[in-house]
């Protein structure tokens, strides 16, 4: 066990360059697209005709949009950063997703989704930081409650798989719902900001030499969180 900060560090760092570079890819959507429509405004106004001013304004108003997306991306680097320090502990994985899930459960209710929490148990045992993983779970169950259609149900289950386990959510999503990119900075259906929550649960995951990956069959998304078992 005294290696083990030194390998979390090491993931960490290995699963930090893995955001930047895909954050990289992210923010050259929005900002060649804030280039291109300043270009076209710039071009339309200087006709100085009354005929393009609604479609200058149109342009300026997607650069807007695109600027905001390009903003929500940059506030992500401070989330990355955030908690450096923490820190690093052995504990249970069953607790850790139980005690997630859990910040969700009246929301959970309010919709009239049934939400499945899995047995605290004390084994198996993962090493790294609590409170990072619990905020990952939490971000993964609130994600899951905004697609579940009322009268469905989403559930949490532990499995230990030998020197690994797996905390594992099952939810039905409504048919329209996109699951495209699921740990990406994916813009909403209407140029919406990106929600960064799963891309920062994916992060947080594989900062503890985990990996995070979602399986999408028709209406039923199954995502999975694989964790290396602490060793004595």
């Amino acid at each position: 066990m005294s290696q083990a900060p030194a390998q979390f560090y090491r993931n960490r760092c290995r699963a930090m360059e893995g955001a930047f570079r895909q954050l990289r890819h992210d923010l050259a959507s929005p900002l060649s697209g804030a280039a291109l429509h300043l270009e076209m405004a710039s071009r339309r106004l200087a006709q100085k005709q009354e005929s393009e001013l609604d479609r200058a304004m149109e342009n300026v108003r997607i650069v807007q949009q695109e600027v905001s997306a390009a903003a929500a991306m940059l506030d992500v680097l401070g989330e990355m950063a955030h908690g450096d320090e923490e820190t690093l502990s052995v504990f249970s994985l069953a607790q850790i997703v139980l005690r997630g899930a859990e910040r969700h459960a009246k929301k959970a209710d309010r919709n009239a989704v049934h939400l499945v929490l899995p047995q605290a148990a004390p084994e198996p045992k993962v090493f790294g930081s609590s409170s990072r993983l619990e905020q990952a779970i939490a971000d993964l169950t609130e994600h899951a409650l905004l697609q579940v259609p009322a009268g469905n149900s989403a559930t949490w289950r532990v499995e230990p798989r030998g020197a690994e386990s797996q905390a594992i959510l099952i939810w039905n999503r409504a048919p329209a719902t996109r699951s495209e990119r699921l740990f990406t900075l994916t813009r909403g259906a209407h140029g919406e900001p990106p929600n960064a929550g799963l891309f920062l649960a994916r992060l947080s995951i594989e900062s503890q030499g985990g990996t995070l990956t979602a399986e999408v069959e028709g209406d039923r998304v199954r995502a999975v969180a694989t964790l290396p078992v602490a060793s004595e």
